[in-house]
């Protein structure tokens, strides 16, 4: 049975309507992000925390520290000590430690400053309950969730054995109080939920309350050229101009490395400066050709939209669908002639699926990257319809044509 967004939340839930009830906070907490503008979440008037990767031991410690430290800034270059400002927690996580998962909420449970959170690409398994813990919550368009049962392992005596099982099940009940108590889903409508490993859109999580809001932020790219005449010059001249930010992004990741949000930190930086007029120009380059992962894809979009400088994609080698999809939302786009875009969907594979699950879950990219190129392309209906069930190369004719670049560089 599989989890539809229309699913009807019961009226018994429905009336638990404020999170901060829930989580023990007050409503203070909850109304300081709530009267935020969107605009307001992507600025220096927070102190952004980031949790990314694996929900470890080590990593929980990590993230009590750096909550522990936003909770007490250090003094500014005069030597004043300014009161701590309101804190915001990014989250892309597959999941990782259940002991984990569960410990990490106690650090939002004792932030002496007003906490939120803001789940930049997924949140999955032990990380929800990070994302649940804090008092309000807030997610992209693109985020996505999975709850779904967590993995234990028995062996030894019969005795030990069914201490397990009587352990797991004690467990199960606590964690299902959990999502109870902290969303507006039932107890029945999570026993439905960890049945399968199937992620859940941002609009399934705004229903079931697991987010609080989604953020829309619009940047009108025309304002850029006037702000900033350096991105009406000539693209070679841009490129060699040296008052420019220059951003590697990389999607993809070899098989054992460690996603983090080093990338993150670096735009966010750019994003929260005060004036924005004194940032630089940004030129993106994507320096991948085998995307294996949508963790690194979709936390990008929101962050190079909401970017008040001019943003100049590069694309100088191979790439593929899930690297360009946060380049179509640079001000200005250009591709060397060397250049190929291969239009290939990976499948989606998390938490060992099942094939049915897997499908569901790649299904839910595919979709939220065909509104994306709808929106920001000219490309065939009948080529985005289709982008799932034929691997497609475009070559930079094929792109300049269709709108994915608006500039050709030649090298020959």
């Amino acid at each position: 049975m599989s989890i539809k967004s229309s699913k009807p939340i019961k009226s018994g839930k429905s009336n638990k309507s404020s999170k901060s009830s829930k989580s023990g906070k007050s409503n203070k907490s909850t109304s300081i992000f709530r009267d935020m503008t969107d605009d307001d979440l992507f600025s220096d008037k927070v102190t952004h925390v980031y949790f990314y990767g694996e929900v470890t031991t080590e990593s929980v410690r990590q993230l009590k520290a750096d909550v522990a430290a936003a909770c007490n800034p250090e003094p500014d270059p005069n030597g004043v000590r300014h009161s701590p400002k309101p804190i915001l927690l990014h989250i892309n996580s597959p999941g990782g430690s259940l002991d984990a998962g569960l410990s990490s909420m106690s650090i939002l449970q004792e932030s002496r400053v007003p906490i939120a959170v803001m789940v930049d690409g997924m949140a999955c398994s032990a990380a929800t309950f990070l994302s649940i813990a804090a008092p309000y919550r807030i997610a992209h368009s693109f985020s996505t969730c999975l709850i779904h049962q967590f993995t234990s392992f028995m062996f030894g005596k019969q005795d030990n054995i069914k201490f397990t099982v009587d352990s797991v099940t004690t467990t199960s009940d606590y964690i299902f109080d959990i999502y109870e108590k902290r969303t507006k889903l039932t107890k029945e409508d999570v026993a439905t939920l960890v049945r399968r490993d199937v992620l859940l859109s941002a609009v399934q999580c705004h229903e079931y309350g697991i987010f609080d809001r989604i953020l829309n932020i619009k940047v009108d790219p025309s304002k850029h050229a006037l702000r900033h005449p350096e991105l009406n010059l000539a693209t070679s001249v841009l490129l060699r101009k040296t008052n420019m930010n220059h951003v590697n992004i990389e999607c993809g990741l070899p098989p054992n490395e460690t996603f983090n949000a080093e990338i993150m930190k670096r735009i966010d930086t750019m994003l929260f400066t005060a004036d924005a007029l004194e940032v630089k120009p940004i030129i993106f380059r994507a320096n991948t050709s085998n995307c294996s992962s949508v963790e690194g894809c979709f936390p990008l979009l929101a962050r190079i939209n909401s970017i008040k400088v001019p943003t100049l994609a590069v694309i100088d080698t191979r790439l593929d669908l899930y690297s360009i999809i946060p380049l179509l939302f640079c001000s200005k786009r250009v591709m060397y002639d060397n250049a190929i875009l291969l239009m290939d969907i990976v499948y989606v594979k998390m938490h060992e699926p099942s094939l049915q699950d897997m499908y569901e879950n790649t299904m839910l990219v595919v979709r939220l990257i065909k509104s994306v190129l709808r929106a920001r392309t000219s490309l065939p209906a009948a080529m985005i319809d289709n982008i799932e069930k034929e691997r497609v190369a475009l070559t930079p004719a094929d792109c300049l044509k269709y709108g994915v670049v608006d500039e050709v560089i030649r090298l020959v």
